[in-house]
């Protein structure tokens, strides 16, 4: 914090700040209490802090009444470096060495302010730790069990696993019929949530020039319905394994749809899907892979979909993007001729390029077109060279 300003912990109440406005390190009639906002900026002021009952209550969460030295006009660096070492061992979880070296230093602040202290209360203090904590992640576990959600769908076990043992550390018993009634609203509701994401899932055309996303569709499926045949055993409900295979099949389906529509929707807008992946661009072949891998993907969703793959739709569609990209190799060797010094890069990376996807698309290469083009590149070198 800034200058001036002293953070006093207050255990699971959240800290105040006290802004010590004449910089004489002990709080007056001059000097504010605050709360702080989420960036930890000042918010609101108490316009009677040492009166405020809200005030009062949080200055001795810790287990010590901070409002007494507090209001004395005891050193506020003091008092904020004592309220960090309770904090320390209220929530530490410090073994009982740990414990007593710790509790060693909260002696020393505590002596400077004038407040009562020794290791039987550091161990109480302690022992309430336990129980705010056992409270807090049984809440959390409350919480979400009621939304479970994806991917921690049962994220509340690990939550009122350890509300457990926070329980055994403070030695007081632990409200088994509350978790019970988490655990059973957790699976029932988790159940209801992984077969609502199955359904999404399955519902889902994949999109974009990634196949990874095709190809990967059917193994999240997957890794869903092992969670929905998990919450039902938990939740001791039944599992469809007729639903699943319809939810299998109709993924495989839209995977299928999802690649045709990929590459017709492709030849339509070749100018920014060729501007957006690099692939098409590249020598050695790695476009035709791509077309390629679409083609067997559709070809492999069938097959496990258990419905006819279409060779002609599919052929008639790779065919389609590959003269889309030979004419989009064209018409850039074209712009491209009419720069000054284009030519060793036409030579080099344009004119290969434009063959090869002439190549790859089964279209006899237009030499003419080329030759033309070199002629057209030399008249701009000449034109650049005269002016």
């Amino acid at each position: 914090m800034a200058d001036g300003v002293f953070e006093i912990r207050c255990g699971k109440a959240g800290p105040v700040f006290v802004l010590d406005e004449n910089g004489n390190d002990s709080f007056d009639g001059s000097d504010r209490i605050c709360r702080t906002d989420e960036l930890r900026r000042v918010g609101f002021c108490y316009s009677e802090p040492l009166s405020s009952e809200e005030v009062k209550s949080c200055l001795r969460g810790l287990g010590v009444n901070l409002a007494v030295p507090l209001a004395r006009g005891k050193s506020l660096s003091v008092l904020s470096e004592l309220s960090e070492i309770l904090d320390f061992i209220r929530y530490g979880k410090l073994s009982e060495k740990r414990l007593g070296e710790v509790a060693g230093r909260a002696l020393t602040c505590a002596k400077k302010v004038g407040v009562d202290f020794d290791e039987k209360l550091a161990a109480r203090i302690a022992t309430e730790g336990s129980v705010d904590l056992m409270e807090a992640e049984l809440a959390l576990a409350e919480r979400l069990s009621a939304s479970p959600s994806f991917p921690d769908l049962f994220g509340f076990e690990s939550r009122l696993a350890e509300a457990r043992k926070h329980a055994k550390d403070a030695g007081v018993d632990f409200d088994e019929e509350k978790v019970l009634r988490i655990l059973r609203v957790g699976y029932s509701r988790s159940h209801e949530a992984a077969k609502n994401r199955a359904e999404l899932l399955a519902g889902k055309i994949p999109n974009g020039f990634d196949l990874e996303d095709y190809t990967m569709a059917s193994s999240e499926l997957d890794e869903v319905l092992d969670s929905v045949r998990m919450a039902a055993v938990k939740a001791g409900a039944g599992f469809s394994e007729e639903w699943a295979s319809k939810l299998r099949v109709r993924v495989q389906k839209n995977v299928y749809e999802g690649i045709a529509q990929m590459l017709s929707a492709a030849v339509e807008n070749i100018e920014t899907v060729y501007d957006k992946n690099s692939f098409f661009m590249q020598k050695g072949g790695a476009g035709l892979d791509f077309i390629s891998g679409a083609v067997t993907c559709a070809k492999e969703s069938a097959s496990r979909g258990g419905f006819d793959f279409d060779e002609e739709r599919f052929e008639k569609l790779a065919q389609a993007l590959c003269e889309a990209v030979y004419e989009m190799e064209k018409r850039l060797t074209e712009m491209y001729s009419l720069r000054p010094g284009s030519r060793f890069y036409l030579e080099v990376d344009f004119f290969p390029r434009a063959r090869m996807w002439a190549r790859i698309a089964g279209i006899t290469y237009d030499e003419a077109w080329e030759e033309e083009i070199r002629e057209r590149a030399a008249d701009a070198e000449e034109g650049s060279e005269g002016k």
